[in-house]
């Protein structure tokens, strides 16, 4: 198809509000209900993993990752609306710990931050594993992992080219 995109980057918690607003015609999101007039395809599950540098673990986590050290290291979040660190911190003290924050809003940047010691942050399994395998990366808490379920959502419009790009998503999504 002979088409041009103007993508949006959103948060996977709030990308379902662009279609709500009527922004775009179609969006990765973790809600699952569609949104009204849209119709709603589950994707799978997106694994992260709380990584960061060696370096970055001998600074801030000498003596292991523990609440005391986890609400004094810098975290690295994606934007404002990011709360995949919050999630996986409450999960493993069961408390709000508000750390030190450094935004990157971009995918590329973010893991980039994480090799240079910049933070520890979630990053996509799939993404950091040849670095985790080179040892520029090392998980905060072996074995540890916040898994995302991922919903494709677009407006129900009889359109050749919005099918077309569905099932473009879901190929893609199978294949990950």
């Amino acid at each position: 198809h002979d088409v041009q995109f103007d993508l949006l980057v959103e948060d996977q918690d709030h990308s379902h509000e662009l279609l709500r607003q009527g922004r775009v015609l179609a969006a990765v999101t973790a809600e699952p209900r569609p949104v009204q007039g849209c119709a709603a395809v589950r994707l799978g599950t997106m694994r992260y993993l709380a990584v960061a540098s060696p370096a970055f673990m001998r600074r801030h986590f000498p003596d292991g990752v523990d609440e005391a050290a986890l609400a004094r290291a810098p975290c690295n979040v994606f934007n404002r609306k990011d709360t995949l660190q919050q999630r996986f911190l409450r999960r493993l003290t069961r408390r709000t710990l508000q750390p030190p924050q450094h935004m990157l809003p971009g995918t590329h940047a973010f893991v980039h931050a994480a090799v240079q010691g910049l933070g520890w942050g979630m990053n996509p399994q799939a993404l950091v594993a040849p670095l985790l395998a080179r040892g520029e990366l090392v998980e905060l808490v072996p074995g540890d992992s916040l898994d995302v379920t991922l919903h494709w959502q677009h407006w129900r419009l009889d359109a050749t080219v919005l099918r077309a790009l569905t099932e473009c998503v879901r190929r893609a999504a199978v294949s990950a």
